[in-house]
């Protein structure tokens, strides 16, 4: 039996209410050539009966015994893979039906070099209404950019050629957060991306524990793993790193330093928490000349509930800006 072009990896736990969604836009993808591999990190609910009920051999059921973290299951998932190319799909999330066959193609007219090919996505609600569109751009050798910030996103939007596995890509285990960006890093030190500027996604963006960019203990374990084992060399010279401008830079590092604090503040890691204010202060160091950036810095340094307090009334007002102005920006652009 021939090897499919796409081996497709879905983790799942304790998913079975949102799964069979997941796979239906697998078998509705207008590309057929493929085999979906449900990997089930040991969930305590129905997901097993679920997925055998979808009666097509192409999808296949693993069964992790023991609960193994989301990266150990992607792992398992790309161990068991045949594909050519390997798509993620996490099981609260799905795909429109040309996304297979568009990525595919577009994998066909490209050189070797390229390794990634990523999509636009929509993040919807539990009622399948959009809440906003993501829409990354970047494309080519993108390593240095991808230091500051996770531009790619979700797994969901990716399918990554069999050759980056041989090169040694592997999600990191260790890691409860930024797992996927990690992966990305790994696999742009070798090779180029390509981004399809079309939303093939449909990303459930809701609460849930399980996921590690909503846990705070998970989000500042992650971050403490990853900032250590990938911005070493940016941490002493981020200006050579990224073709974006001080500002920008700045503005990636500040984000880095206040998602550490706010999650920390409910994680209760004081060793978080100056990791926060260390990039607060390498974004003021970046671009001293905006007094935005200093600011930040010098609020921090009063402690991480008046800090987290700050950030969360800074939001509030952004929010209350964008809907004031909301109506007049959709009537300039009609």
């Amino acid at each position: 039996m021939s090897s499919p072009a796409v081996s497709i990896v879905i983790p799942s736990y304790n998913r079975a209410t949102l799964i069979p969604r997941a796979i239906q836009s697998v078998l509705d993808q207008t590309f057929q050539d493929w085999e979906a591999i449900v990997i089930d990190d040991a969930s305590q609910d129905n997901t097993e009966e679920v997925v055998k009920n979808f009666k097509d051999s192409r999808i296949r059921y693993i069964r992790h015994e023991k609960n193994a973290g989301e990266c150990a299951t992607r792992n398992t998932g790309l161990d068991a893979a045949t594909g050519t190319y390997i798509a993620f799909l996490d099981s609260d999330d799905w795909w429109l039906p040309e996304k297979l066959e568009k990525q595919v193609r577009r994998f066909e007219e490209l050189s070797p070099q390229v390794g990634v090919v990523y999509t636009w996505l929509s993040a919807v609600n539990e009622n399948g209404h959009i809440k906003n569109l993501r829409q990354p751009t970047l494309s080519g050798s993108i390593y240095g950019e991808l230091l500051y910030a996770n531009f790619v996103g979700t797994p969901s939007t990716v399918i990554i050629r069999r050759a980056c596995l041989q090169a040694g890509a592997r999600f990191d285990p260790s890691l409860r957060c930024c797992g996927d960006w990690d992966m990305w890093l790994q696999i742009a030190r070798h090779y180029d991306f390509e981004v399809i500027e079309e939303p093939l996604v449909q990303y459930l963006d809701h609460e849930d524990e399980k996921r590690g960019s909503t846990n705070s203990h998970a989000v500042t374990e992650g971050y403490l793993i990853f900032t250590d084992k990938h911005h070493q060399k940016l941490q002493q010279n981020p200006h050579h790193w990224g073709e974006f401008g001080s500002r920008e830079k700045a503005m990636y590092l500040l984000n880095i330093g206040r998602r550490l604090i706010c999650h920390a503040r409910v994680a209760k890691s004081p060793v978080a928490v100056k990791r926060g204010q260390y990039y607060l202060a390498l974004a003021r160091r970046v671009n001293p000349q905006m007094p935005y950036f200093t600011i930040h810095y010098l609020l921090s340094r009063l402690g991480e509930v008046f800090y987290a307090e700050m950030v969360n009334f800074e939001n509030r007002l952004k929010r209350s800006a964008k809907l004031t102005l909301k109506p007049f920006l959709k009537k300039a652009t009609t």
